[in-house]
């Protein structure tokens, strides 16, 4: 697999769905991510949670787990398989901006790079 990196933009509906439009450096535009929360918790307005979530491309659906860093305010995200693994199949890290998660992602190839550069 090639490495990839990319950017996302989620916007929080408010009732346990986001939508997002993504980047990457394999696709020539912008493509949409749907996602659902799956504990139906529909009364926060926050992004933190694990969502059912699927995006227009072959192999296109995944688990998403969002997770907020403390006291830096970033969110750490993982998009799993959907299957009995979990294998993690993207990394990314994001901030608020203007009611909405923007950041980058980037797939275990790239993770596995950034492990031998931090070592």
């Amino acid at each position: 697999m090639s490495n990839i990196i990319g950017s996302f933009a989620f916007r929080n509906d408010g009732d346990g769905c986001l939508t997002s439009k993504f980047r990457n450096n394999i696709e020539p535009r912008p493509l949409t991510e749907s996602s659902v929360k799956r504990n139906n918790d529909t009364t926060t307005i926050n992004f933190e949670g694990v969502y059912d979530t699927v995006w227009p491309q072959e192999d296109g659906e995944a688990i998403l787990e969002i997770e907020k860093v403390e006291p830096n305010n970033l969110f750490n995200l993982k998009w799993r398989t959907n299957d009995n693994i979990r294998e993690i199949r993207f990394y990314g890290q994001g901030m608020l901006s203007e009611k909405c998660l923007v950041g980058a992602y980037w797939n275990k190839e790239v993770e596995a790079l950034t492990e031998v550069f931090n070592r």
